[in-house]
């Protein structure tokens, strides 16, 4: 499959340099209508193991890991070890595939991310345990994002639609995965920073608020 050529910067939205430049970009990957028709047949095939994955896999993990306590009082060495493991080989086989520039491998690279995320919260939760433990200012930091998590996940996706949509539409062209791995760090370290500075003058976000008014509402 030939490579992608790598376009520059400027590009006006709408303008005939973008349009130009988004066709010579996708020309080589084949009909449009035949494109969607394999994307579409890949997913009815993914689809089942996803629901199924979610809905009965996820939950008995993590029911079993609540009956043994782990979330309260941390997961086991050898099991954050094993998990550690696990989440670089997943993580690594994960960017191959989806690098690889075959549109089977890079299906399948949907379903190893799954268990890859997996592995990585285990990990994630066994570090934040260790903060909790050493009463660690990343740990309250943390804690700040865990108060406002409604807050930080919508604002996120309105962040990422109002760049990549509005004010800079030639980044869905321009950008390879450390440009995203860039930006993505960038807009974390944004909105923890100002969650742990927000909390110091506010209680609740602001969707935190609204959704405990509406609940409050609806109780009544």
């Amino acid at each position: 499959m030939p490579r992608r050529r790598n376009l520059r910067l400027p590009f006006s939205r709408d303008g005939a340099k973008f349009i130009e430049a988004y066709e010579s970009l996708y020309s080589n990957e084949g009909s449009f209508i035949l494109e969607n028709a394999k994307n579409f047949f890949i997913m009815l095939v993914i689809l089942p193991f996803l629901t199924l994955w979610y809905t009965l896999a996820l939950m008995r993990i993590g029911l079993g890991a609540w009956q043994k306590g782990w979330f309260k009082n941390g997961f086991p060495s050898d099991v954050t070890g094993l998990s550690g493991i696990l989440a670089i080989m997943f993580s690594a086989l994960v960017v191959m595939f989806s690098l690889s520039g075959n549109a089977r491998l890079q299906a399948s690279a949907e379903a190893l991310n799954w268990l890859s995320a997996l592995f990585t919260s285990v990990v994630y939760i066994a570090v934040i345990f260790w903060l909790l433990k050493r009463k660690s200012v990343i740990a309250k930091v943390l804690e700040s994002c865990g108060k406002l998590a409604l807050t930080i996940y919508i604002t996120q996706s309105v962040i990422g639609v109002a760049l990549f949509r509005y004010f800079f539409p030639e980044w869905v062209m321009t950008f390879d995965l450390i440009n995203y791995v860039l930006l993505a760090t960038l807009v974390v370290s944004l909105q923890v920073i100002t969650a742990y500075v927000y909390l110091k003058f506010f209680k609740q976000g602001p969707l935190e608020w609204c959704l405990t008014r509406w609940l409050k509402r609806k109780s009544i």
